[in-house]
């Protein structure tokens, strides 16, 4: 297997080392041994076999039974079954690391011909990582395994830690694809919540049984917080009353009765803006059910989502391709209005704001980017659930 890596580059170099070294010490007792005992209870059965043979044909010519049933299958020695079953287990785990192996270099060579750098690996890690792949016989997961060890031994690239191999060990075909939906929402939107399944371009539902093994797994965990906002890449979702005081004493009215909206919304674009203290208590938390990624959830996005942590630095405002569905403009306005509606259906008024002009210039004066930085967000838009739809808010 090693042998054949030769001549693709040093980061596959690095990958063929580590992996020669580490076979070797993983073959040697252990293994070799296991497959020697097997093959030598392959050949210690034919002589057991002419045995029991023999002894058989003694108690018949004596005009005694057979010899008793053991609750197992008598056409064969269990001995023999078992040596057969151990060669046959290490040649399929040998199968599955040699495609894993050979996919993952041919990755490094096409990525050090666009200028990758060679990154040793740990012998720990390579011995984890073995372990646990050589288990892997699905297609689509074994593509996964070989590109984590290709980014593994390349420098700069992400890592994946060996309590990440641990969890992924255990990832169904099915759960690959949820968490990378996931992963996809969280890049697109900033948050991971139930999109609703009847979209199917963008459907996600975090209550799935596939879903909820991501947080068995420790790729996600749920969050049931009170919150009054919920940040998002391009904005931040801020909830507020959906009632105000009407003329007499209990007496309230939503906010979109034409009666109070004026007034209700310059009340709330005066706390919004730091010019008046919340004395009506406009501000109204509510829980929020989402899901958010672990250190493992983020190690394994870098690894599926080329590019993970740039796209998390970028400007949401235009398409991108990369995400699919999640990437698209059009998509991420169809799901702001799925959790603004279902958000809303719990008596809050949402607002969309911004992030004020002047200090997001003056981030960038000081940083280079606004990312990171501390702003005061500007309320543009207030969420009307009667109609479904975003109105703008002036000044």
């Amino acid at each position: 297997m090693v042998e054949d890596l030769a001549g693709l580059g040093k980061v596959a170099e690095v990958i063929s080392n580590a992996v020669g070294k580490a076979i070797g010490s993983l073959m040697e007792p252990w293994q070799i041994r296991r497959v020697g005992y097997a093959k030598a209870d392959a050949e210690v059965y034919a002589i057991e076999k002419k045995a029991e043979a023999e002894a058989k044909a003694a108690l018949m010519l004596q005009g005694q039974p057979s010899l008793p049933k053991l609750g197992i299958d008598q056409s064969g020695d269990i001995k023999a079954r078992a040596a057969q079953r151990v060669v046959t287990q290490e040649v399929h785990r040998q199968a599955n690391l040699e495609s894993i192996v050979a996919e993952a270099a041919q990755n490094a060579h096409s990525a050090e011909q666009q200028g990758a750098e060679p990154r040793s690996l740990d012998e720990d890690w390579i011995h984890a990582f073995l372990e646990y792949a050589q288990n892997v016989s699905n297609e689509e997961l074994r593509h996964l395994w070989a590109r984590i060890l290709t980014t593994q031994a390349i420098e700069g690239a992400p890592t994946v830690s060996k309590a990440t191999l641990d969890a992924i060990r255990l990832i169904e075909t099915e759960q690959a694809q949820m968490f990378e939906r996931a992963a996809k929402l969280y890049l697109a939107m900033g948050q991971i919540m139930d999109v609703d399944a009847e979209d199917i371009d963008i459907g996600y539902q975090s209550h799935m049984q596939q879903a909820t093994a991501l947080e068995d797994l420790g790729l996600l965990r749920r969050v049931r917080d009170v919150e009054p906002t919920l940040e998002l890449h391009n904005g931040v979702l801020t909830f507020w009353r959906d009632v105000h005081p009407g003329e007499q004493e209990g007496d309230y009215l939503l906010w979109t009765d034409p009666s109070v909206r004026g007034q209700f919304i310059e009340r709330l674009m005066a706390v919004a803006c730091g010019n008046e203290r919340d004395f009506h208590k406009l501000r109204d938390p509510i829980r929020v059910d989402r899901q958010i990624l672990t250190t493992r959830g983020f190690e394994l996005a870098a690894i599926i989502i080329p590019e993970f942590y740039s796209h998390m630095q970028r400007d949401h405002s235009e398409d991108v391709l990369a995400l699919d569905e999640f990437g698209e403009r059009a998509a991420q306005v169809r799901i702001l209005n799925q959790w603004a509606a279902r958000l809303s259906a719990q008596g809050a008024a949402i607002t969309l704001s911004i992030p004020i002009e002047s200090d997001v210039l003056d981030a960038e004066e000081t940083v280079g980017s606004s990312i990171g930085g501390r702003f005061n967000y500007l309320p543009t838009q207030i969420f009307n659930p009667d109609s479904g739809t975003w109105e703008a808010i002036t000044r």
